[in-house]
């Protein structure tokens, strides 16, 4: 019948992934449909299917920054400038979520910057990153059609 899903008898039966003990709400929220298993165990009757939810077995770990030692200059990857502070940091947190793994862990915040008769921007920016990082992380941007710049970073500017 047409809806109906049915075990075929002469395959043999998919293990059902069961979640892992503990699992939180965050991760039931990452898995999507996609990745729904139909399962055909033993017990079942004919005619009848389980889906379970496959999920990780934890979670991603951040990637380790590189840590520079002595005088070599960090770098910001900027992906916008607003004249408005409260625009900047919504599209700081939508773009953080919009490129986050291209990001490779880098979060995005803002930046004051004066630019003298042009008044006061506010740059949407990376964390200091040394310069091959930044590089890397400004290569993935554009090719996901995302404009930036690197801008050297001065700690004592702000």
């Amino acid at each position: 019948q047409l809806g109906e899903a049915r075990a075929d008898p002469q395959l043999p039966a998919a293990p059902a992934i069961q979640p892992e003990a503990g699992a939180d709400a965050d991760t039931d929220k990452a898995v999507s449909e996609a990745d729904a298993t139909i399962a055909a165990p033993d017990s079942q009757t004919e005619g009848e299917t389980s889906v379970a939810i496959a999920r990780p077995t934890s979670k991603p770990k951040p990637p380790k920054r590189v840590r520079v030692e002595g005088d070599d200059p960090l770098y910001v990857v900027q992906l916008a400038a607003f004249r408005d502070v409260a625009t900047a940091r919504e599209q700081a947190g939508l773009l953080n979520s919009k490129h986050q793994a291209r990001l490779n862990g880098a979060e995005l915040g803002t930046m004051k910057s004066d630019s003298g008769d042009n008044g006061i921007f506010w740059r949407v920016v990376t964390e200091p990153l040394p310069r091959a990082e930044a590089d890397r992380v400004c290569a993935a941007l554009k090719r996901a059609g995302q404009d930036c710049i690197l801008r050297k970073f001065d700690a004592m500017a702000g």
